[in-house]
């Protein structure tokens, strides 16, 4: 118990803060860039999967009979 008592609560706080807000950051970082990537994936899948419909040999009749 005594050892509790002779912690510094104010400096271990503001290491943890200054530690998660690193994280926060870091995370903040790899997301930014990730996201466009994703986008830019996406983007190009449908692009490929559009161009593959209508190269299809069967014609599109709907729902007719």
């Amino acid at each position: 118990m005594e050892k509790l008592s002779q912690i510094d609560l104010g400096s271990t706080l503001l290491s943890l803060a200054v530690i998660l807000g690193f994280f926060g950051f870091v995370i903040l970082i790899i997301r930014s860039i990730e996201i466009p990537i994703r986008i830019y994936l996406d983007r190009r899948r449908k692009n490929n999967s559009d161009s593959t419909d209508k190269v299809s040999s069967e014609p599109d009749n709907g729902f007719q009979k």
